[in-house]
């Protein structure tokens, strides 16, 4: 560094502590002046203080003197105070005396006074009353006379009534003999009345019961009509087949969340002649069913015939399924529901997509929907998707086929007692009396029955019945046979009413039915393919209900028998191996 530069440093140090001496000088400056300024503040101050405490001293003497006068003024007031009132009390006194004196001789003028007033009035008023008096007993006297005439003319007419009323008893007495007359007319008529209306009744429950016979019989009629085509059809079919070229359609619905099930059902094959000799051949046929679901939304069940698919919503909440796919494969056929834009399934809820044939469709959206094109497709190992708007499968079953011929394996009977579980059974009576079957299927021996077989609830239609009082203490809790009621035993959940106006949703969703063998019932039970145990009224033997349910037992379509052997009919493992009725189109 040369000398220059530290000359100009030094040069400007100095320039800079001549600037900071510099104010430090002006800030001297002022601090010294306000010091002077606080000095005057201060002398200020304190001459105030000084005039303050003069101020003071003279206010606190002028307070003294003021309480002093003050004293004063006080006791002498109270001096005057008393002098005033004893005078006050003198006055009053002399008062009180002359008023007293001046009031006693006013007193004595006004009761003189008021005594010649009050006795010119009572004067007056009696002789008021006398002439009041005189006029009264005149009035009297008048209407004294008066009455003694009109008594004299009422016992006249009183011997006339008296004369009369032996005239009204007489015929009094003639309109009893003719009310006792009539009544007894009138017995005869309201009996004769009763005994028309009881025959009306009598002949009104015999046409009743004659159009319920005609009825059943068309009924019935209708029924074996289409045994008969089935059967001619059936033989028509097996004439130009091999005994070994027979195959059986395997239908499959859901009864668990997930997981892979199997089911089997007994096929009873049709009676070939074999070098001039009959044979029978039993052959178990065998599905296992694989079943996959991915959100709330899964395939609940579809139909032993394929005529339905139907959907479930197994979440307590609203679920879109807009665009959503169901997809159905059998053999070689395919078939696609595709739902709509606003499509929304609520929480629990099920929708149905139906076959355009299915004889039991009816479009009612939003639960039910009948396709106006197509049908879901009928084969060999089919299998059922359900795909999202955007391709992802969210549930999926399929169904793979195999031949057992063993009837014994204990495997296969698991299998069929794990597709059994959480089933419902609905009992009808139809529209007859049948207190039987109502109060049979309550009975302890048929509900443990019941339940062996998976049944978790029970619903009867008991029509007219009454149930026992054995059972409404068992089951309702001692509760009368209403319109409907509902009750428990062990758990299983029963439920009962008496009629509805139709019975086909009940059938729809039971997996058992036991019921009277109307021909109409046995129709709609079969046309649902649901396992059917027919209970034959021993009271209507004459009305071919025995014919009937054997007619249908020996095509395997169903199991019969009499209440007393309902629950041993129902542990009869045929019932989950019976042969789908399929009625000709």
């Amino acid at each position: 560094m040369t000398a220059e530069s530290l000359s100009d440093s030094s040069f400007a140090k100095q320039k800079q502590l001549e600037a900071q001496n510099k104010k430090l000088q002006s800030e001297l400056e002022n601090a010294l002046n306000e010091i002077e300024d606080l000095k005057k503040q201060v002398a200020d101050l304190q001459r105030q203080v000084e005039d303050e405490h003069l101020m003071r001293q003279t206010a606190q003497q002028k307070v003294k003197s003021l309480e002093e006068d003050l004293a004063f003024l006080k006791s002498q007031h109270d001096a005057e105070m008393e002098e005033v009132s004893r005078k006050r009390e003198i006055d009053m006194t002399t008062y009180a005396k002359q008023i007293s004196e001046d009031y006693a001789h006013k007193l004595q003028d006004q009761l003189a006074e008021m005594r010649a007033h009050f006795q010119v009035q009572r004067n007056n008023l009696a002789e008021q009353f006398e002439d009041n008096y005189k006029t009264k007993m005149s009035e009297v006297q008048e209407r004294a006379d008066r009455a003694m005439s009109e008594s004299f003319s009422l016992r006249a007419r009183l011997r006339e009534v008296d004369g009369l009323q032996s005239v009204v008893d007489r015929l009094k007495s003639d309109l009893e003999n003719q009310k006792r007359e009539f009544e007894d007319r009138l017995g005869h008529k309201d009996m004769e009345i009763s005994n028309l209306n009881k025959e009306i009744q009598r002949l009104m429950e015999k046409c009743a019961n004659l159009l319920d016979i005609k009825v059943q019989l068309d009924a019935e009629l209708e029924t074996y009509r289409m045994l008969l085509e089935s059967e001619e059809t059936r033989l028509n079919l097996s004439a130009g087949q091999s005994p070994r070229a027979a195959r059986h359609h395997v239908s499959f619905h859901s009864q668990s969340t997930s997981g892979s099930q199997s089911a089997g059902r007994g096929v009873k094959r049709r009676r070939y002649e074999v070098n001039g000799e009959s044979d029978v051949e039993f052959h178990r046929h065998k599905a296992r069913i694989n079943k996959e679901t991915h959100g709330p939304i899964e395939i609940a069940e579809v139909a032993e015939n394929s005529d339905w698919v139907r959907i479930e919503n197994t979440s307590d909440e609203e679920v879109s399924i807009a665009q959503w796919k169901i997809k159905l494969i059998a053999g070689d056929k395919e078939t696609t529901y595709s739902f709509n834009n606003r499509m929304k399934l609520g929480p629990h809820s099920t929708v149905t997509v139906y076959s355009m044939d299915a004889t039991d469709g009816k479009h009612q959206p939003p639960e039910h929907y009948v396709m106006k094109r197509n049908n879901w497709p009928v084969g060999e190992n089919p299998s059922a998707t359900l795909e999202s708007d955007n391709g992802d499968v969210m549930s999926s079953i399929t169904v793979a086929e195999s031949d057992s011929s063993n009837a014994e394996d204990p495997a296969e009977r698991c299998s069929i007692m794990e597709g059994r579980r959480e089933m419902t059974c609905f009992v009808t009576v139809g529209t007859t009396l049948f207190e039987e079957l109502s109060n049979e299927v309550l009975s302890e021996e048929s509900i443990s029955a019941l339940q062996q077989v998976g049944i978790k609830k029970l619903i009867l239609q008991i029509g007219a019945a009454n149930l026992t009082e054995e059972v409404r203490n068992r089951v309702f809790g001692g509760a009368e046979t209403e319109d409907k009621g509902r009750g428990s035993w062990g758990d299983m959940q029963i439920s009962y009413y008496r009629y509805k106006n139709s019975i086909a949703d009940d059938i729809r969703t039971a997996k058992i039915v036991i019921g009277h063998c109307g021909a109409g019932t046995c129709l709609d039970v079969l046309r649902a393919k649901k396992p059917f145990i027919v209970v034959v009224n021993e009271r209507l033997m004459d009305n071919h209900q025995m014919e009937l349910a054997t007619a249908m037992a020996d095509e395997n379509h169903l199991l019969f028998c009499t209440p007393s052997k309902l629950a041993e009919t129902i542990r009869d493992n045929r019932l989950f191996e019976l042969t789908p009725f399929h009625p000709p189109r």
